[in-house]
């Protein structure tokens, strides 16, 4: 896959309840905690646009009305389409939902964890994860 066509869009998992996470968790959502002075899940969607990432479909449970707040508060690049989970369809049903609704578009798309965090080399992880997509494999 060349740059041109590396995925726009992206499917962010932020909907868990964060149980794992607790105390951190019991008034936080755990795609909203704090890493380096900012949200978990700025660091994802600042990487998704860094990758060329034009719009991301994030699902949301547990507090997710903190979690809208804090989208409608920062703007910018990629746009965001939040899609709250009143019950918690979990990383298949989630992306089912997504693809099902025709969110993420007809091209391949990442599916990325808020509460992922990583370090780029001289090439940005998603950028390279899309070079080496094959959908043929």
């Amino acid at each position: 896959m060349t740059a041109a066509e590396s995925p726009c869009a992206a499917m962010v998992l932020a909907a868990g309840r964060g149980l794992r996470m607790r105390p951190l968790t019991e008034h936080t959502a755990k795609a909203l905690l704090p890493l380096g002075g900012r949200a978990l899940l700025d660091h994802v969607l600042d990487r998704l646009a860094a990758a060329g990432g034009e719009r991301a479909v994030v699902n949301a449970h547990w507090r997710a009305d903190e979690v809208a707040r804090h989208l409608a508060a920062r703007g910018g690049s990629p746009s965001v389409i939040l899609r709250p989970e009143t019950e918690l369809l979990d990383t298949g049903g989630a992306v089912r939902a997504a693809v099902a609704r025709g969110d993420l578009g007809p091209a391949p798309f990442y599916v990325v964890n808020a509460d992922a965090f990583w370090l780029d080399g001289p090439r940005p992880a998603l950028r390279r994860l899309a070079d080496e997509f094959d959908p043929l494999k």
